[in-house]
């Protein structure tokens, strides 16, 4: 699903133009860092989109994709943070990640 967003500053575009944004990485062909609005009221975040697969790297902007969980707490230090539910939770996936439906297909990265 593409939405447009439109976009006040920019130095590539002009005030009020608006640029077409995925809401995952199943479009893209090319692997890389991306940018991606998952619900059609959420916020524009940054992911690593790879083979199709959407990876989410709560390092490239926490607050904007904290808004896709029902909760997010950082486990760890700098060096080995980890990020999950509160230690009370036991949602699954499915349930944790907000834009997720019955299609939405869940994986570790690989060497994560």
């Amino acid at each position: 699903m593409l939405t447009l967003i439109s976009i006040a500053i920019s130095t590539f575009l002009l005030i009020g133009e608006s640029i077409p944004i995925s809401s995952s990485c199943n479009d893209k062909e090319i692997n890389g860092l991306y940018y991606i609005k998952p619900t059609e009221y959420g916020e524009v975040i940054p992911v690593i989109c790879n083979n199709g697969y959407t990876m989410l790297d709560a390092s490239l902007n926490f607050d904007g994709l904290s808004t896709y969980f029902t909760s997010l707490y950082r486990y760890g230090n700098d060096d080995k943070a980890m990020y999950g539910t509160d230690c009370s939770d036991t949602a699954g996936w499915r349930d944790w990640f907000i834009p997720a439906n019955d299609n939405t297909k869940f994986r570790v990265a690989r060497d994560c």
